[in-house]
């Protein structure tokens, strides 16, 4: 029954979300009336004032995509404007995620929305990154890359994110053809498109600390 509260409930915050933007709202709002709703009714109940930092960063999210998908429709194609402008930094890092992950999938998201790449892929055993990235709800639909079955079915949770099966994610010349030919054959790619890569040097170890840019049908060597 919990899913089915939180679709609830995101669908009474994306309709509050529209109601802004039909009073005339052109940039992220309902954020800023947190601090007001926890001083009124904290109170009563208290985990307003416990998930206050939550509740601001997932009403600034939702509001920002709104936006993108206001102006630029669901295919994402030429959102790269919008895409790049970034809430700041999470408060709280996902359990088990390190800072420099963090960076890098900011920095990799900032890089993808500005050479409008077709995809942001993460390569991940445990999954921990391909949320950090869905928790920042880019325009660059993102494809979570595992060779573990249990972290392909936790991806498949995750806002924004494909989860796709490889062998050997850990060569990354192997992944990248791997990615380009699932992009061909499902029609997500087309050659010359840009894919952002997002990994770790050594894969599974010191986290990722690599953004790689690649073009599909292009000769790396």
């Amino acid at each position: 029954m919990r899913w089915l509260v939180d679709l609830y409930a995101t669908g009474i915050m994306r309709r509050a979300l529209r109601h802004a933007e039909l009073l005339g709202a052109r940039e992220p709002l309902m954020h800023r009336l947190v601090p007001a709703l926890v001083r009124e009714m904290g109170a009563a109940y208290t985990e307003l004032v416990r998930a206050e930092a939550l509740i601001t960063e997932t009403l600034y999210l939702e509001d920002r995509w709104q936006y993108v998908e206001g102006r630029f429709g669901r295919d994402r194609r030429g959102a790269a404007l919008a895409a790049a402008d970034f809430p700041p930094p999470p408060e709280h890092l996902v359990d088990g995620l390190l800072p420099i992950t963090q960076a890098v999938v900011d920095g990799a998201s900032r890089i993808a929305a500005e050479l409008d790449a077709r995809l942001l892929v993460v390569a991940s055993r445990s999954g921990v990154t391909a949320i950090a990235r869905s928790k920042r709800r880019g325009a660059v639909p993102t494809l979570g890359v595992s060779d573990d079955p249990a972290t392909l079915r936790q991806m498949a949770l995750y806002w924004g994110v494909t989860p796709l099966a490889a062998e050997n994610p850990g060569d990354l010349e192997s992944l990248l053809e791997q990615v380009s030919a699932w992009g061909l054959r499902t029609g997500r790619l087309r050659r010359g498109d840009r894919i952002l890569l997002v990994a770790g040097i050594e894969f599974g170890a010191g986290g990722h600390n690599m953004a790689l840019v690649h073009e599909v049908g292009a000769n790396r060597s």
